[in-house]
């Protein structure tokens, strides 16, 4: 009995088992779970950033209508998706809807920090350079001649049928589009500042892309803006201009 107690009271507190400090390693586990819930933020942040960024260089962009140039197509504060890859496989066509940099401004091309500004003001993030970027409509390819006569436009002596237009009875011409330029109108005759005046005709390298639905406001929601098959017959000359043109 003795033996047995000598030998326990001779143990001392070093003998005996540390106790865990549950604190210290909740608190690191807490701290690990918040740095990698950071880093995949981050990760899955930059990645989206690049996406859209690729995106909106390569395929589709967001724009909105700032002014009343294209009524009744297009309404003020509509924004319009704007596709890049037709024109990536083909030429602009007559009646195709168009957002193109204004001439002598330098187009952006694959400038990917100008892709991120182009990202940032479609979310409103920073406002948009005014009158930078614009919308109208071709109604001209290169080598042709265009007329307008009491509001109505011929190219090459044809008349053009355009139902979506808000008329004018002005005159212009005749002028011959330039080889790699485009001869832009707004479907608001009398109230659109077009290649009839100061803008002058838009050289391809300008041309971003082509409107092809309104998103947004719900109401004006529509899909298809060119007016492609909406022209009167050409003559066959003139046709066979526009489809040498074309590339078709």
């Amino acid at each position: 009995m003795s033996e047995y107690a000598s030998e326990h009271d001779a143990r001392t507190p070093l003998d005996a088992p540390a106790p865990r400090d549950d604190s210290s390693e909740s608190g690191q586990e807490s701290s690990s779970s918040v740095w990698q819930w950071v880093r995949e933020t981050l990760i899955l942040v930059g990645t989206a950033l690049i996406l859209a960024t690729l995106l909106k260089m390569f395929l589709i962009q967001t724009f909105y209508i700032p002014t009343g140039s294209m009524l009744e197509t297009l309404q003020l504060q509509d924004r319009v998706m704007v596709e890049k890859v037709s024109y990536v496989l083909g030429e602009p066509q007559r009646g195709d809807v168009i957002v193109f940099r204004r001439p002598g401004l330098e187009p952006d091309g694959l400038n990917p920090i100008k892709a991120i500004q182009g990202l940032a003001e479609s979310v409103h993030l920073i406002e948009p350079e005014p009158d930078r970027d614009l919308i109208k409509r071709i109604i001209a390819l290169p080598g042709e001649e265009v007329t307008v006569v009491d509001g109505v436009t011929y190219i090459n002596g044809d008349p053009l049928n355009e139902p979506y237009i808000v008329p004018d009875q002005g005159n212009f011409g005749p002028f011959f589009v330039p080889e790699g330029h485009y001869f832009m109108m707004g479907d608001n005759r009398p109230n659109s500042l077009d290649s009839r005046f100061t803008l002058g005709t838009v050289p391809r390298a300008n041309i971003i892309g082509k409107a092809f639905t309104i998103v947004w406001p719900l109401e004006h929601a529509r899909w298809g803006l060119s007016e492609n098959d909406k022209y009167g017959p050409l003559s066959e000359s003139t046709q066979k201009g526009a489809d040498a043109t074309s590339g078709s």
